[in-house]
């Protein structure tokens, strides 16, 4: 298996849901959140952090407005980075944020 398609395929499989982040209001109309998790695989150690920008509604509602990668890194057992391999779009897709 190639390296891009087992990433991918391991992206696929965590899940990351609008509670995975935990946003406060600090009477601000927006504000942001990450969430950073590692999955390991065989052959390599992905780590993978997402910014949420949120617009507040009022003190106990808010609305997602945008979701960056604000940190991806893929390393072999041998330390050798592949993150350049992957674009963002390709990331967000492979997760499947919702």
């Amino acid at each position: 298996m190639n390296t891009k398609k087992e990433v991918l395929d391991a992206l696929k499989k965590y899940v990351v849901k609008y509670c995975s982040f935990m946003h406060e209001y600090e009477c601000d109309i927006t504000s942001y959140d990450t969430f950073k998790w590692t999955i390991e695989t065989e052959k390599y150690n992905i780590t993978t952090e997402l910014k949420e920008y949120v617009r507040w509604q009022e003190p106990d509602y808010y609305e997602s407005e945008n979701v960056e990668i604000s940190f991806f890194e893929v390393l072999d057992e041998n330390g050798k980075d592949y993150s350049n391999l992957f674009t963002d779009e390709e990331i967000l897709e492979a997760i499947g944020y919702f």
